[in-house]
């Protein structure tokens, strides 16, 4: 496939979730209350026209049918490639799903009655919708077309559904985030293991997702806890025993997009913590604590 050609499959892949219904901007937050519920059972047709949809959902189908049957060639950019393995890995899945709640009789009006139907169908919809731009901005660096935003207080929401992971989070403040930033927030989540915290804030200096666990620090490929100087390595292709590579180049690949950075702390029992910030480069050992686990701060304007 040449650069040109993949540029514009996501180009269009991009067209399609834009096409889709941001019901963000139709004010309708989870959990879907039964007053919004109602606005959505009587505009259905009209907003949520079920034609549109499936031709929607069936066009991020084909698209990874499409970048499926081509194999990759020399001069296709980093972030394209990772963008097409994000697909194949995400996004595809999700493709798959959403097209069960727009076929068959799963989606007829009597179900529109029950309001955590209405829920998990909008999570579903809306996720996909929302990957697909993150997708789509990644493989065109950063195309301002792509950067759909969403409303900070509905990472929890979002993050939970598709991940079934439980987690503690604080917000100061609501406010709008690229879709981007999702995505890369989704990226950390995944992997996540257990005690989950995270916070959002922003003040003067822009935007800042905190995430950490309880768990063991960052563990190499023998179990063992990550050297310092190795640490940088888990942006590239670096896998542990249980976790591919993928999820943590897409994190920073999107995170230098949008102009920010990344700070980790990965502290294992009986060893002092090590982090590493991408702004600066800089590795360094910090005091000893109580805390075992993994932190990701993440900056953006």
């Amino acid at each position: 496939m040449s650069r040109e050609s993949l540029n514009k499959l996501f180009n269009s892949l991009g067209d399609i979730a834009l096409n889709l219904t941001d019901q963000f901007s139709e004010g309708w937050h989870f959990p879907i209350s039964e007053e919004d519920a109602d606005k959505i059972r009587a505009r259905w047709g009209e907003v949520f026209d079920l034609t549109s949809i499936k031709k929607g959902i069936n066009g991020i189908i084909y698209f990874g049918i499409e970048i499926s049957t081509r194999k990759k060639e020399e001069g296709i950019s980093k972030n394209e490639q990772l963008a097409y393995r994000l697909f194949n890995h995400d996004i595809f899945t999700l493709a798959a799903l959403a097209k069960q709640l727009a076929e068959g009789p799963s989606i007829i009006p009597e179900r529109l009655d029950d309001i955590g139907y209405i829920n998990r169908a909008f999570n579903r919809y809306t996720n996909l919708r929302l990957f697909a731009l993150g997708a789509a901005y990644l493989a065109t660096e950063g195309d301002s077309r792509f950067s759909a935003n969403l409303p900070a207080s509905q990472i929890k929401s979002l993050i939970q559904y598709t991940t079934r992971r439980s987690f503690e989070f604080t917000i100061e403040r609501d406010d709008l985030i690229n879709c981007a930033v999702y995505t890369v927030f989704y990226q950390v989540m995944k992997n996540s293991q257990w005690d989950i915290q995270c916070r959002y804030q922003r003040d003067e200096n822009g935007g800042m997702l905190h995430y950490q666990d309880g768990a063991t620090g960052i563990l190499d490929q023998d179990g063992k806890p990550i050297s310092k100087d190795k640490l940088p390595s888990i942006f590239g292709e670096f896998s542990t025993r249980k976790r591919g590579g993928l999820g943590l180049q897409v994190t920073k690949a999107l995170i230098d997009l949008l102009g920010g950075s990344i700070q980790v702390i990965s502290s294992n029992e009986g060893r002092a913590p090590i982090k590493y910030d991408t702004k600066t480069g800089v590795i360094e050992t910090l005091a000893q604590d109580k805390h075992t686990g993994t932190q990701f701060k993440l900056y953006f304007p």
